[in-house]
Parts: C-alpha cells; sequence; structure tokens
C-alpha cells in the first residue's frame, strides 16, 4: 500500500493503481507554484529489472525511446530516472478504465462489448501503434492491461518497449510473467527475432477477446498457454467474414503471414468494417466505461462511509460528484540519484528527476480511484 507521505523524487504518491510484470504504479502528484498540481502515473520497477548494468541499460534505452513518442493515443512519458534507490518512469495519468478490467466488468455486469465498438478501439490501438512503428519503434508488449479506454470511446495505449526491455530467453519460466504468456506472439515465446509483426499478433490477441469476451489462448500453466500459441489461431470469433479474415491474419503462426505493421492492420480493419459493418461504436464502448465508473465510485463510497444512505422521500438525496476511474501507465538497489530535471510548467523550472522530452502542458486530471495496470 502507497504511504500519503511517500515520494519518489518530486513525485508525491497517493495511492496503488496496480502491479504488473514490470513493477507497481501509483497515482501521484507533483506540485508548483501558486498552488499548481500535475498528475502522473508513476511506475516503480521490479529491482531484478535493473540488478545488472547490462539490464538498466536497456530498460533505460527503451525508457527514452517511448518518451520521444508524441501521439494523441499513446499516453506521454514525461520522465525516466532514479531516485531514493528506486528506478521509475512518470507517464501522463489518463482517466479511464483499461481493456483488460473493462471486459472484465462488463462481464460481471452480465452484459458484453459491442463488436463494432470493440474493433473501432482496436483501429485506434492500431493508429497508434503504426505511428510508432513508422519512427522504428516497436511495443512487444501490448496486452489489454496497457490499452486504455476513456469515456469518450477514446484509447492511449501505455507502456511502448518497457516489457521487451526485461524479457528472458525463456518467459514461460518467469512468474511476473504468467498473466502475460498469453498475450506473446510465437516469436516471443520460442525467443526468435521480433518485428512490428509481434505487435501484430498481440493486437489480433486483443481484438479477438474484446468482441468473444474469451482468452484467444487457453491453458491451465504458461507452458500449456505457449502450446497453444505455436499451435496456431483459435477458434474462428462468430462475426463476418472480411473481419474474421482481417483477424486471423493477425493471428497468423509465422510473421511473415501477417499484417507488416499496425498501420496496415487498421487499414484492413476499417476497410472490413465498411464492407461488413456490425453493430456498435467507439462512442458505445465509451457508454459502458462511464457506466462501470459510476458504479465502481458508488462502490468506493460505500466503503468509505460503511452505510447505505435510503431516499424515503423526506428530502432531496445530496449526491456527491462521482470520482472517475484511473488506469495505467520497479526498484532498484542502486543509491545514487540520476540529475534530472523537468519543467511542469512551460514556464517555470522545478528542481527534480530529467526530461525525455520537452515541457508539459497537459491539464490536470480529477481525482480518481484506480483499477489495476499493465
Amino acid at each position: 500500500m502507497t504511504m500519503a507521505t511517500e515520494r519518489v523524487g518530486r513525485y508525491q504518491l497517493l495511492e496503488p493503481i496496480g502491479t504488473g510484470p514490470c513493477g507497481s504504479v501509483s497515482r501521484a502528484k507533483v506540485f508548483g507554484v501558486a498552488g499548481f498540481e500535475r498528475q502522473f502515473a508513476v511506475k516503480r520497477f521490479h529491482p531484478e529489472l535493473t540488478i545488472t548494468t547490462a539490464l538498466a541499460q536497456s530498460l533505460s534505452t527503451a525508457a527514452r525511446a517511448y518518451g520521444s513518442l508524441e501521439h494523441p493515443r499513446i499516453a506521454r512519458m514525461s520522465e525516466f530516472g532514479v531516485a531514493q534507490g528506486q528506478t521509475f518512469t512518470a507517464v501522463e495519468f489518463v482517466v479511464g478504465l483499461d481493456a483488460a478490467r473493462l471486459v472484465a466488468e462488463t462481464r460481471l455486469a452480465g452484459t458484453s462489448l459491442a463488436a463494432g465498438g470493440a474493433l473501432a478501439l482496436i483501429s485506434q490501438a492500431a493508429r497508434a501503434v503504426g505511428y510508432a512503428h513508422g519512427r522504428g519503434l516497436t511495443h512487444l508488449g501490448l496486452a489489454p492491461t496497457n490499452v486504455i479506454v476513456t469515456a469518450d470511446g477514446d484509447v492511449k495505449i501505455t507502456d511502448f518497449a518497457i516489457l521487451a526491455a526485461g524479457l528472458p530467453q525463456r518467459p514461460i519460466d518467469v512468474a511476473r510473467l504468467q498473466h502475460r504468456i498469453q498475450y506473446l506472439a510465437p516469436e516471443q515465446v520460442a525467443n526468435e527475432a521480433t518485428s512490428a509483426a509481434t505487435d501484430v499478433f498481440a493486437l489480433g490477441v486483443i481484438a479477438y477477446e474484446l468482441v468473444t469476451g474469451q482468452r484467444t489462448f487457453r491453458g491451465e500453466t504458461p507452458q500449456q498457454i505457449a502450446q497453444s500459441i505455436m499451435a496456431g489461431p483459435p477458434p474462428e470469433p462468430p462475426l463476418p467474414r472480411p473481419i474474421v479474415r482481417v483477424l486471423q491474419r493477425c493471428l497468423a503462426r509465422s510473421p511473415f503471414e501477417r499484417f507488416p505493421d499496425a498501420r496496415a492492420v487498421a487499414d484492413a480493419l476499417d476497410a472490413a468494417l465498411r464492407v461488413a459493418p456490425v453493430p456498435g461504436t467507439r462512442k458505445d464502448i465509451g457508454a459502458q466505461v462511464k457506466q462501470t465508473q459510476e458504479r465502481l465510485a458508488a462502490l468506493h463510497d460505500g466503503e468509505m462511509s460503511g452505510m447505505v444512505a435510503l431516499n424515503v422521500g423526506t428530502g432531496p438525496v445530496r449526491r456527491e460528484p462521482a470520482p472517475e476511474v484511473a488506469s495505467l501507465g520497479r526498484d532498484s538497489n542502486t543509491q545514487q540519484d540520476v540529475p534530472t530535471r523537468e519543467f511542469v510548467r512551460p514556464d517555470v523550472p522545478v528542481p527534480g528527476p530529467s526530461p525525455l522530452i520537452g515541457p508539459s502542458t497537459r491539464p490536470e486530471m480529477p481525482r480518481t480511484i484506480s483499477t489495476v495496470p499493465g
């Protein structure tokens, strides 16, 4: 649990968002002059990812590559550094639900995601990943937990290149990766060369799960899931043939049989949806995100008060504004801080650990409750 007074560099950690295969993530704030505040998702990396110089350098290289990306569908990384002996990143704080949480909450509510809306999200995600591919950068760690969906039905992708920086030769043998095996491409499982087609495979896996509500590759153990991945594509989803053909090509065993990059996936998927439209839009998904946020906020309010207020007709029930649900975005043995500096306002330099990119002018996000990150 994150303590209210805990800090990493100049970031005050507020509450945990969750823990993923690379580290733990917390909502954090930076305080500037005249009461100015800005929120971030701060990820502290697991010690094993920085235990050697080579691993630390690989993580640093990946973070700097991620920090170079500027796209409206990519959560912007503002900083990478070391403070209090902890290696960390600070990423744009995105208000929404990650796709894994969205699917889980939708299932709990007894509903499903509209196929047209789910595929529209995949098209957005593919455009964002395709932008990175055009700059020579691959994600190599795409999963539903780093595809964040907002109440407007928009997508933000997080953690470009971060997972791959510490991916071992046999990921199925590493405990921290056991929930990510099902999103690895066959070449990652087999420790073969990766490419933009590796991200294409992951997009296909996520698309399949969003439209079916089921796991693409199944198994009781990581080894069984890996065998399922290597065996070939899953059963066809109940969708029109043009859309099925796009998903099948994404999920091809050989990377040479897939789309060459994510931009090609988006183009093919959009064309298939024009030829064979299915019900639902991204706005429908956004409405589901908003409903889920409101339900989780109500549960949060109940937990905080310990009681339920009933309207018995004696007067209006006072309703507090519902906090939104946040989603996103590990430690080091070294005790040496990296001298850094970042601007939290374009005109006011604030001492602290060094930007990989220039000044940020992102607006403050509202206080939220959290969901599990990638």
